[in-house]
């Protein structure tokens, strides 16, 4: 069986060594005020920690091996939606445990993992917009989440000075004053856009379905959901009856989108070109602070033309 995961407290976890097992459910929770122990696969770990575990001190990461679990029951079980957690019915043996990481957040608070993270049912293949794009394999379900946005951590000033120096790149800007920066054969950096797209976002990182996705059916997203610049623009082909002709960073973004069982969503009144889902805080520091998500700023090999499914090179918050 394939590793889980669970956030712990520095403390909480120090404290419960020395008795053999462990038995804190979730931040400030036992396992006897819930009945069980929350677990996180690993794709779910720092969605998790920004829903939960912002502000909450020194964090440690636990890897759990499933086969050392004694008598302690695993369950895989919905939140109410789509998506499946892993949860122990009984303590944590501390001999289940195999390693044990720091877990940090940026200055800003967020967590953000090294890599994309992208669901086995989809893949890179031929995009009937253009060039390549995502494909499922398999049947997906609103409100699924299919990837989580992963990379390098640059502050603005750092991400300025690396596109002053290189051609082809593709981040995010995923706080105000942070940007995640995608290897450039990053997989996730294949989504190609729709003015109707099937993806809309849970959180910072994390992309999920809009809507049910059919086997074979290219899985998109709105570029303008991808910038707070208001100056950026790209010439649309998408094809959509509610095609835009033009993307801009100004603006309309489709406003439907899954309410996800488990996982919160935050908002803001403040006015957004492109969605109503907000960066926590931001927009009382930037008022037209859009959502980011899988922000296109350049082209990679293969994507090298201007216009729907193509990676700009208008950069997405300069």
């Amino acid at each position: 069986m394939e590793a889980i995961f669970h956030i712990a407290g520095v403390s909480d976890w120090e404290a419960a060594v020395p008795t053999g097992s462990y038995r804190v459910s979730t931040r400030g929770r036992s396992l006897g005020e819930v009945g069980f122990i929350h677990c996180s696969h690993r794709h779910q770990v720092e969605r998790v920690a920004n829903v939960g575990y912002r502000g909450a001190g020194p964090l440690y990461l636990l890897c759990i091996d499933p086969e050392r679990l004694g008598d302690t029951e695993l369950r895989e079980e919905s939140a109410g939606g789509v998506e499946t957690f892993p949860h122990l019915y009984g303590p944590l043996p501390i001999g289940a445990v195999t390693q044990v990481a720091p877990l940090t957040p940026l200055s800003c608070g967020l967590f953000v993992p090294s890599t994309s993270w992208l669901s086995p049912k989809l893949k890179v293949g031929p995009s009937s917009i253009e060039g390549l794009g995502l494909i499922a394999t398999g049947t997906i379900e609103a409100g699924e989440p299919v990837a989580v946005m992963g990379g390098s951590v640059l502050t603005d000033e750092e991400f300025a000075g690396y596109v002053a120096a290189v051609e082809k790149f593709s981040a995010a800007a995923i706080d105000e004053g942070f940007n995640v920066l995608q290897d450039a054969y990053d997989p996730l950096a294949r989504g190609n856009h729709s003015c109707d797209p099937t993806l809309w976002m849970a959180d910072e990182l994390t992309l999920l379905a809009r809507r049910g996705i059919r086997p074979a059916e290219e899985v998109t997203v709105d570029y303008c959901l991808m910038t707070v610049s208001e100056d950026w623009s790209m010439d649309c082909r998408c094809g959509g009856a509610g095609c835009r002709g033009t993307v801009t960073g100004a603006g309309t973004a489709p406003t439907s989108r899954p309410a996800t069982a488990g996982i919160s969503h935050r908002s803001s009144s403040v006015a957004s070109p492109a969605a109503e889902w907000r960066i926590p805080g931001a927009a009382d520091r930037v008022p037209r602070f859009a959502e980011p998500a899988l922000t296109k700023n350049s082209s990679i090999p293969d994507r090298t033309s201007a216009g729907c499914g193509s990676i700009q090179t208008a950069p997405c918050r300069r």
